[in-house]
């Protein structure tokens, strides 16, 4: 996720500096020394702009958790542009596919409910329905120009969706003649 400097950054940064860190952020060690940050990015850069000590869980989780609390944590942000909540649903439902794995038979025998598909687990955890997961998940297939247009509400979501089943670089030539036209879609 991209930390932006923007109005809701300076809200943060103005409360950091009058209340201090109200959460701790969340870390894991890294398998070749140091840590990486899972969820608490704008905490720590407000940190380390304010010369303030940010507090710091540590946990020790598997790439799928972190993955998972990473796009957790920042599904609350309000501000989120679409092709980065596309992103955060593929990587949360690509997670939950790989630790989900398949039913044992003895889950089977003993009659044990099956999990939720994982689109199913990320709409609810985002609020919405299996297919506008999917079709949210499908911006992540544009190239760049466009998921810049989706996010400036330029190119409406369902626009972006067919679009996403085009080549590359017919992507890339729709995006010149759109950007040709003035950015009329």
């Amino acid at each position: 996720f991209k930390v932006l400097d923007d109005e809701a950054m300076q809200r943060t940064m103005e409360s950091v500096a009058r209340y201090g860190v109200l959460a701790p952020a969340i870390a894991r060690p890294r398998p070749e020394g140091g840590y990486e940050i899972i969820s608490g990015h704008r905490r720590h850069d407000i940190g380390a702009q304010l010369n303030y000590p940010i507090p710091v869980l540590i946990e020790r989780v598997d790439e799928d958790d972190a993955q998972i609390q990473c796009v957790d944590g920042n599904l609350h942000r309000k501000d989120i542009p679409i092709s980065e909540l596309a992103r955060a649903a593929q990587m949360k439902l690509d997670a939950l596919k790989r630790k989900a794995g398949r039913r044992s038979k003895a889950d089977i025998l003993a009659g044990k409910e099956p999990m939720k598909r994982s689109d199913e687990q990320v709409g609810e955890d985002l609020g919405m329905s299996r297919a506008s997961v999917q079709r949210l998940m499908r911006v992540n297939q544009l190239e760049e120009p466009l998921k810049k247009m989706v996010d400036k509400k330029e190119l409406p979501l369902d626009t972006a969706e067919q679009i996403s089943h085009m080549k590359p670089t017919e992507q890339k030539a729709l995006a010149d003649a759109i950007e040709k036209e003035g950015g009329k879609v």
